[in-house]
């Protein structure tokens, strides 16, 4: 159902409210606003300016080393530089004595090739509902116009998400009006997905390791960058003693203007991605995917500085790519990812779809971006269940899943292939709460049940039924996951007859039965452990 307020005009609104008073809905902590003034950061913005134009010049010549160490070398000669460092990104970064964090680096993207897929050509696949994500999408583009292949990634995932799963609430975020305000808005709207596609860039260790960011996409001139830094920005940019550093201000070498880069911290302070109270229970989790340049970044020993972040404050499964990553492989993994996962495919499993996920073109110091996910690797969509009669193959719109120690199963209602009018309610159900084959005939409780809807007949297989047979085979039923496989020849018995000692009066086939659920209900998670294509999940 349609919000009767759009959620952009809800974030503008917020964002709006956030930002018009420096310090409200934020965590930024006192400031010191003595040596944090408009004319000292503006000098500091000016000697950013030069070292970037020292660096360009000998970029042109190939040599990106000896670029970022002048560019340092000349920082390092500047008024007011108290340190400066040189990230594996080769971008230059000072510390400034009026609190300012400034950096400038080749921050590019290989946007050859076009990885992202194009039309679907299988055919329509309506899932069922029940799952644990909410329907909501919200596409966040800064550099759309020069990314071009984040643009053509987003329009594919808006198109596989609309048929297979019927979703379109969603909004789209480009260019300039990805700026500080709006980030605020979109970490604190829990449920659905997140996918942010454009660059990131490392900043300085923080405080042993380089830390991943993401760029916002409005940029300032060097006097407009001096004023915000002294205002709406303050905070974020200059912490006081034993606050955290939540952002940076970063230029693009060959590029006059200033980028804002969200660091860490920004989402530590700031994010809450368990806000979704008016969503059902089974609709609060969060996919954030970050199709970004060293999104995913971890040092040798540890993991994500951003992944962690993201994850401490609610989010559910969080994506990203731990090196400098081109469009072509970034559009190419980030539409395989979401097809395979809107076939109600668990994210393991949606992994394992993906193929090979390091990048074959090595990039900045020889290295490759390798796709990285961390967090739940249980978590679903949408529930499925189909099973094919006579034929026809038929898909459930709503889902229902029983747990118990006693017994364990599902309840669907199943529709054909474009058809609006249910065509039979199912229910399956297998004894105790564990992995399995059982047999319909032989094991107590283990019962497949179809209501026809034109007849209102149920048919049943059941232990010492006559003349009927079923098998439920239950592959995985731990970590509140649900997934199996069912088939069975189902008899219905005209009134007065017993089916223990007689034949069924009709019988149904049920054939190639599948059923994926999963029903947590809490906001407990796991470890935000990372997880390998094709393997399943351990018990945690």
């Amino acid at each position: 159902m349609k919000m009767q307020v759009s959620f952009r005009q809800a974030l503008a609104c917020a964002a709006g409210t956030a930002l018009s008073i420096v310090g409200l809905g934020c965590n930024q902590g006192p400031v010191d606003y003595g040596k944090f003034e408009r004319r000292t950061i503006e000098e500091n913005l000016a000697a950013v300016d030069s070292a970037s134009s020292i660096y360009a010049t000998l970029l042109a010549a190939g040599d990106i080393d000896a670029a970022a160490q002048q560019a340092q070398a000349f920082l390092l000669t500047q008024p007011g530089v108290d340190s400066s460092c040189i990230t594996s990104d080769s971008t230059v970064w000072a510390f400034f004595a009026s609190g300012l964090l400034a950096g400038a680096g080749d921050i590019r993207r290989d946007t050859t090739g076009s990885g992202a897929a194009g039309p679907e050509r299988e055919p329509t696949v309506r899932v069922s509902y029940g799952g644990e994500t909410g329907d909501y999408t919200r596409y966040v583009l800064p550099h759309s116009a020069e990314l071009p292949g984040t643009q053509k990634a987003a329009d594919a995932m808006r198109g596989i998400f609309e048929r297979k799963l019927e979703w379109d609430n969603d909004e789209m975020y480009k260019g300039s009006e990805v700026d500080l305000g709006m980030a605020l808005g979109l970490v604190t709207m829990g449920g659905g997905i997140l996918f942010w596609s454009g660059h990131g860039a490392l900043g300085p260790p923080d405080p042993y390791h380089e830390v991943p960011g993401l760029v916002l996409g409005k940029t300032y001139a060097k006097e407009a960058m001096a004023k915000a830094a002294v205002t709406e920005l303050l905070g974020y940019l200059d912490p006081a003693t034993g606050q955290a550093r939540q952002a940076a201000v970063l230029q693009f070498v060959g590029d006059k203007d200033f980028h804002i880069l969200l660091l860490p911290d920004f989402f530590s302070e700031n994010a809450d991605f368990d806000r979704a109270e008016s969503l059902p229970i089974n609709q609060t989790k969060t996919i954030v995917y970050l199709s970004c340049c060293y999104s995913g970044y971890s040092p040798s020993s540890g993991s994500s500085r951003l992944a962690d972040a993201l994850f401490y404050k609610g989010a559910d499964l969080v994506c990203g790519y731990t090196w400098e990553v081109g469009d072509g492989f970034s559009c190419d993994k980030d539409t395989t990812f979401f097809r395979a996962l809107a076939d109600t495919c668990l994210p393991w499993e949606a992994v394992r779809a993906m193929g090979n996920q390091i990048e074959p073109v090595a990039r900045r110091d020889g290295r490759q971006a390798q796709w990285t996910a961390y967090g739940d690797s249980l978590m679903m969509l949408r529930a499925v269940c189909r099973v094919k009669r006579d034929d026809d193959t038929l898909r459930a719109q709503l889902v229902q899943a029983m747990r118990g120690g006693s017994g364990s199963g599902i309840n669907a209602l199943l529709y054909a292939e474009g058809s609006s009018d249910p065509a039979a309610s199912l229910m399956i159900v297998f004894p105790g709460n564990e992995p399995g084959m059982f047999n319909c005939t032989s094991d107590e409780n283990a019962t497949i049940y179809w209501t026809d809807a034109g007849s209102g007949r149920t048919y049943v297989v059941m232990k010492d039924f006559v003349g009927v047979s079923g098998t439920i085979d239950v592959k995985r039923c731990q970590s509140d996951a649900i997934v199996g496989h069912f088939d069975g020849s189902l008899g219905w018995w005209d009134f007065g007859k017993d089916p223990e000692k007689e034949p069924p009066s009709d019988t149904i086939a049920l054939e190639g039965g599948v059923f994926k659920f999963t029903g947590k209900v809490s906001s407990g998670k796991f470890s935000p452990q990372r997880f390998a294509a094709g393997q399943p999940p351990s018990e945690r």
